[in-house]
């Protein structure tokens, strides 16, 4: 049996900075998760288990060829993520 994921959503967290963007990538929260959505055809790639409790700000920087994705949760911790 194979299984595929056709269409994944989840509502946005009602924050000021719940989503960023950067090129054709959008992260927005998700309560405690961060969902990787590539704009153009609207597909979730990756959602990221990001905190215990909700996902307070994301911000997306790009230096050169790396991408990082900075999220602050709830409970008060930072989390960064790196792709290179």
């Amino acid at each position: 049996m194979q299984i595929s994921n056709d269409f994944m959503s989840g509502g946005c967290n009602p924050v000021y900075k719940g989503m960023a963007w950067t090129g054709d990538l959008v992260a927005y929260a998700c309560h405690s998760q961060i969902y990787l959505t590539r704009f153009s055809d609207r597909k979730v790639l990756v959602t990221l288990p990001a905190h215990a409790k909700r996902v307070q700000s994301l911000i997306i920087i790009q230096q050169e060829k790396t991408t990082f994705l900075l999220s602050v949760g709830a409970e008060g911790n930072l989390v960064v993520y790196k792709n290179e």
